[in-house]
């Protein structure tokens, strides 16, 4: 499994723990796929995110970043 999918299936089950309804579960798995693909499009993002150049700090600003201009939730 990739980085991105492991982590998309972290994400997705801690939604399900939160007891989301199903139509916001959706949401969640939509955002989490749509996420994973640009990480998986994107060589230099997937560097930075899975590389160890960037400290814990640099790549959750990143990921803070990219979510936010994805309007994701």
């Amino acid at each position: 499994m990739s980085v991105s999918k492991s982590y998309a299936a972290a994400l997705y089950a801690a939604a399900q723990s939160e007891k989301l309804g199903a139509t916001e579960l959706d949401q969640v798995q939509e955002s989490l796929q749509f996420f994973a693909a640009q990480i998986q499009q994107n060589a230099s993002l997937r560097s930075v995110l899975c590389g160890p150049t960037a400290t814990l700090s640099e790549k959750s600003g990143v990921v803070q970043a990219l979510v936010s201009q994805m309007r994701l939730p």
